[in-house]
């Protein structure tokens, strides 16, 4: 936070700027750094080296290691020891190596954030909610892909599933259940003036269609996107039917009644 300082000039006391809003900026950074944790489409992907530029620069800053998250720090020391070890039992010891090397770089991702937080116990809310923009981005981008909503942008697909800005669909899904989860929570114990915006963007986290379609897209060809819906009615409710997948509690019926809560 900017400060002021107090100048005596002709008897007058003036007011005037002092110093640069490190604070500010050091937020700003951080959340930015979390932001592009959703785009890794290939590596050194930029959220690592954004990331090890925040490491170098807190660390000049001089960082301090709490005594809270000692425990931490060592637990990863012996887990990234023991990877080291396992690694030249096998033929191919140098991709263990590099393994192990990029669980490290996790793993001091972890005590850096563990250590920004507890400095500042405000800079989780501001990690959600850089994680949701994130999440709900990259989701975007693989529910277009998936779909062929735009040329292009199957490259955010792999293997017919959405990935997202991943290299991989099984990295993307794990990555969405915590801004799910924050959302969820937000939706419970938060104002209600914002619930309809995280509604909203659960169901972009959450679905694996485009909209509500005139039938069931598995067993009709010729279903289509209702491009604008004024009302929920029976009628409606009837084409959204049940439960989309065998994983699934209630498909496009639930969403329509998230809908109506949001409304």
């Amino acid at each position: 936070m900017t400060s002021l300082a107090a100048i005596d000039h002709g008897g007058a006391t003036l007011a005037r700027p002092r110093g640069v809003p490190v604070k500010w900026l050091a937020d700003r950074a951080i959340w930015f750094a979390v932001f592009l944790g959703g785009f890794v489409i290939f590596e050194p992907a930029p959220y690592e080296l954004f990331l090890a530029m925040l490491f170098g620069i807190w660390a000049m800053s001089n960082m301090r290691l709490p005594g809270t998250v000692v425990p931490l720090l060592v637990m990863f020391c012996l887990l990234e020891a023991g990877g080291v070890i396992s690694s030249f039992q096998i033929a191919d010891w140098g991709r263990g190596i590099r393994y192990v090397a990029v669980s490290s770089f996790l793993a001091l991702s972890s005590i850096f954030f563990a250590i920004v937080i507890l400095e500042d116990m405000g800079r989780l809310r501001l990690i959600f909610r850089a994680y949701v923009v994130s999440a709900a981005i990259t989701t975007l981008l693989g529910i277009i892909g998936y779909f062929g909503l735009l040329p292009g942008f199957e490259i955010f697909t792999r293997y017919s599933r959405a990935m997202g800005a991943f290299q991989d669909p099984n990295v993307f899904g794990p990555f969405l259940v915590p801004p799910a989860l924050y959302l969820i929570y937000g939706v419970l114990n938060r104002s209600t003036t914002m619930a309809p915006v995280r509604i909203a963007t659960l169901l972009v986290l959450l679905t694996d269609q485009p909209g509500v379609l005139t039938a069931d897209p598995r067993f009709d060809d010729d279903a289509s996107l209702i491009e604008e819906i004024v009302r929920i009615d029976k009628e409606l409710e009837s084409v959204a039917g049940g439960a989309g997948t065998s994983r699934g509690s209630g498909g496009m019926a639930s969403k329509l009644s998230a809908a109506k809560i949001a409304a």
